[in-house]
């Protein structure tokens, strides 16, 4: 293959992923994940390696909702892992991601809201310091989600405001 066709293959499936994870179609995102690996695992770029180990991450834990297989959730622990050893090892541009991940694996172990909550305002504003909205408007959704599985529709009501809020600075539009 040549660098054009590995680069539409990464970028394809990254993109199929992201939606994946993003329309709840989290079968389908973890099926992408695994035809990225080969891709992954030879190609450095810390761009690609991320953003697959933070939506794949993410895919594992919405797995992990929806079927409580401990598989699942073990897979996610493991891309806490590798997001945890990326920041160490490359920086700490996807710091904020790390948090989130590590946020929604602490809100499938724990229910305590606040605790749960805490965790989330920290990779919120994490993402927020560094410039990236869109990941901290999707991690408020995510916290929003949580809230409401733990029944606190009030605290779940905030993050999905502060989730449209935080959109539309972002750029998307009604």
């Amino acid at each position: 293959e040549s660098d054009v066709d590995v680069y539409r293959y990464v970028f394809g499936y990254l993109s199929r992923l992201e939606l994946g994870v993003y329309f709840g179609n989290f079968e389908f995102a973890v099926r992408m994940s695994g035809l990225l690996q080969p891709y992954i695992e030879t190609d450095g770029s810390y761009i690609c390696v991320s953003r697959e180990h933070f939506y794949s991450g993410i895919a594992y834990v919405g797995l992990t909702r929806e079927t409580g297989m401990q598989k699942y959730h073990n897979k996610s622990i493991e891309y806490v892992k590798k997001l945890r050893h990326l920041c160490r090892t490359r920086g700490l541009n996807v710091h904020h991601k790390c948090l989130l991940m590590e946020a929604e694996v602490l809100s499938l172990e724990c229910k305590d809201a606040q605790k749960i909550a805490d965790a989330y305002d920290k990779a919120i504003v994490s993402a927020v310091k560094m410039g990236y909205n869109h990941d901290a408007a999707f991690g408020s959704e995510l916290a929003g989600a949580s809230m409401l599985l733990l029944s606190e529709d009030s605290r779940a009501m905030q993050y999905l405001n502060q989730a449209c809020d935080l959109w539309r600075e972002h750029g998307a539009h009604e």
